[in-house]
């Protein structure tokens, strides 16, 4: 139709100078480009809409601490320990005092299933990353936003899941690329003066709290202490020594002594972070993908999901563009699952393969339940 049109502006344009028919017709093109790209980027946001709006209904609760102006030692449900100072804030025309409470917000993510649900990637300015997990920290007084003072930092502990070394990555708020920083995370054993977990507390109407954890503290804290306590080399060859002599298996003894270790953190700023290693990878491969049944559904969102590392890559499929997955590793095996939502139903495809030189992938989504398709998810 298109072609069928420029020949008529062609033809109706022949009696002009040629200078002005070449760029009537350049015109002319541009013009339907821009319209082709428009439509192109308002049906995607439309789609991102519509499985933001399903995913935001399975995503883990927002966790706040309601924190007292005073140094203390928080311990959220699954292990991060906060040594929470309030001198180190500071809130722009305003100074904080002892009778002020503070809201702190910090949630970790650490299966691929939350990664996807909430948009987490594990993709870096280099590449790849395998992911110890993830974290959003935030804090907060009377709806305000605090700041770490530049010449303070906020220490904390994160549970170690991998052996792998790792290093800290952080993201601005709207990107879904992480960015490496020169803090390289060093190992310590769990810091003991914690006396409880955090715990939940009754639900409170609150509209930017879901919920409140009570929680009991120490007298305080010291960076020092805290560093006395990092595990060297030679303690970590004697675990190893202790592994092999001992009749409880190697990879229960292993899982014993990560539960016990913790990586020291020290924060500059507060947002998005992300315990990761990069992937080296001696061969790189693309996906390339491509939807089957284009008459019901051409656009989607694809999941590429690694079955044996922690890592997680998305990508807006349509059939009108080449859909590529790029510098992927060679021989791994991974779970492409692809998702299409309109106004009525949820289209779902799932296909499972290892990752080779040529990776053509043609999926074909077919209706599937809200139920069926959290389900799919939590089996990754």
């Amino acid at each position: 139709m298109k072609q069928i049109l420029l020949l008529i502006l062609i033809f109706s344009l022949s009696s002009c100078k040629p200078d002005d028919t070449k760029k009537a017709i350049e015109k002319t093109l541009k013009t339907n480009q821009l319209k082709d790209s428009l439509s192109s980027i308002n049906r995607s946001d439309k789609l991102l809409n519509n499985i933001n709006t399903l995913f935001s209904k399975h995503k883990k609760k927002k966790v706040v601490f309601n924190v007292a102006f005073r140094k203390q030692n928080i311990k959220t449900e699954n292990g991060i320990v906060v040594f929470f100072d309030p001198e180190i804030f500071s809130l722009e025309n305003q100074k904080l005092t002892k009778k002020d409470t503070i809201q702190l917000t910090i949630n970790d993510y650490y299966s691929k299933k939350d990664f996807i649900l909430n948009d987490l990637q594990t993709i870096s300015r280099e590449g790849l990353l395998i992911s110890n997990g993830m974290f959003f920290i935030e804090v907060k007084h009377n709806n305000k936003k605090l700041k770490i003072k530049k010449t303070k930092h906020l220490s904390l502990q994160f549970p170690v899941k991998s052996n792998r070394e790792m290093y800290l990555y952080y993201k601005e708020k709207e990107s879904s690329v992480w960015i490496k920083s020169d803090q390289k995370l060093k190992l310590s054993k769990e810091y003991t003066k914690i006396k409880k977990t955090a715990t939940l507390l009754p639900k409170i109407s609150d509209d930017n709290i879901d919920q409140l954890l009570n929680y009991e503290d120490d007298d305080g804290f010291s960076t020092e202490e805290v560093n006395q306590t990092e595990v060297n080399s030679k303690s970590i060859e004697q675990k190893k020594q202790e592994i092999k002599n001992s009749n409880i298996s190697s990879n229960e003894k292993e899982v014993r002594k990560l539960k016990r270790t913790f990586y020291n953190i020290k924060l500059k700023k507060l947002g998005w972070f992300n315990t990761d290693v990069f992937y080296k990878l001696k061969k790189k491969t693309d996906i390339v993908v491509k939807i089957s049944n284009s008459k019901t559904v051409d656009i989607a969102v694809s999941y590429l999901v690694f079955q044996n590392i922690n890592s997680v890559s998305k990508l807006v499929i349509e059939n009108s563009k080449k859909n590529t997955f790029k510098s992927l590793p060679l021989n791994k095996k991974v779970k492409l699952i692809s998702i299409y939502i309109d106004e009525k139903d949820l289209y779902y495809d799932e296909k499972e393969f290892i990752t080779s030189k040529k990776n053509y992938i043609t999926i074909n989504l077919e209706k599937i339940s809200e139920k069926e398709f959290i389900k799919k998810l939590d089996k990754l």
